[in-house]
């Protein structure tokens, strides 16, 4: 009989221990699952372990009474501009026709795009001393394209830790077609044929590809589109060492930026100097340390919460 007592009791023993071997296991579950939250293509992710880093993407502070940064910068890069791209270097208006675009060089040409009737066109400038600068050999040695990968928060809230926080964003992302041409030329591209005929689902996939063939990294251009995103975190155990959690929702941007290098600078002040001298044509050269910047507002949201 004493060795069937002791058979029932192993079990009570085990049973009693199980929580305290499994509790600690769902805890850190939950913390892993609340910290790698990615909300991607009209849904939520979970990210592995090894992408989760702040290289990539914003990570919540221990302290939730610090306030986090507006903005983030977690990557960038910089490709040197080619020959074939289009390098945005003025915009324009010529009174005489009632006309406005913008001016620019592309395969060793002074060119100018213009718009009529929402088509646009691209066509090349017949005057002999702006094409003897835009075919200047070394004229885009040190032009560079760059892309920065940058957060920005549009939520930011503390909560009492015994309470859950159920948060809600506007995520407005995309383009529309007003800005098309202005994104197609941060990143070299020239879409002009496309205009007025094709959708923005087209021209996007064109300007993915410029991103792609620069910086090897994978953007979706889709049509300016706003959705209300939504998701909770639960309350904090009890032995969270603070009364409030804060968390965080920020957007991911990505900024394309054309640098000219200091020949191309010259150059546009040589150009300057040549289009003073053309009556009824006004351009802007304003602007020479950044020729063209464009803000892509992507769908991705990154929510963040303060660690257990």
């Amino acid at each position: 009989m004493k060795y069937k007592k002791i058979l029932m009791v192993v079990p009570m023993v085990m049973m009693l221990s199980t929580p305290a071997i499994i509790s600690p296991i769902t805890a850190f579950a939950a913390e892993n699952t609340n910290s790698a939250k990615l909300y991607r293509n009209g849904s939520f992710i979970q990210l592995p372990s090894q992408s989760n880093t702040s290289s990539d993407y914003p990570q919540a502070d221990k302290n939730p009474y610090k306030e986090p940064d507006m903005y983030i910068t977690t990557n960038t890069k910089t490709k040197s501009a080619g020959r074939s791209d289009f390098i945005k270097i003025a915009e324009y208006e010529d009174k005489s026709t009632n006309t406005s675009g913008a001016y620019g060089i592309k395969n060793g040409q002074f060119v100018c795009n213009v718009t009529v009737n929402g088509k646009s066109e691209t066509l090349p400038v017949n005057n002999e001393e702006l094409n003897k600068i835009a075919q200047r050999s070394d004229l885009l040695t040190g032009t560079q394209f760059k892309q920065e990968i940058r957060w920005k928060r549009i939520y930011n809230r503390l909560q009492p830790k015994s309470t859950q926080n159920q948060w809600s964003v506007a995520n407005t992302f995309g383009i529309t077609e007003a800005n098309t041409k202005e994104f197609a030329w941060s990143v070299g591209g020239e879409i002009a044929g496309e205009l007025g005929k094709s959708d923005i689902g087209k021209i996007g996939a064109k300007i993915s590809a410029s991103i792609s063939e620069k910086f090897s990294t994978t953007t979706t251009v889709t049509k300016s589109t706003t959705t209300t995103v939504t998701d909770t975190f639960p309350v904090k155990p009890e032995n969270y060492p603070y009364n409030d959690y804060r968390v965080a929702v920020y957007q991911k941007e990505e900024i394309y930026t054309v640098i000219p290098g200091g020949n191309l600078q010259k150059a546009i002040k040589d150009l300057e100097k040549v289009m003073n001298t053309i009556s009824g044509v006004h351009a802007n050269f304003s602007n020479t340390s950044n020729l063209t910047q464009f803000i892509y507002t992507t769908d991705e949201l990154r929510p963040i919460v303060t660690p257990n």
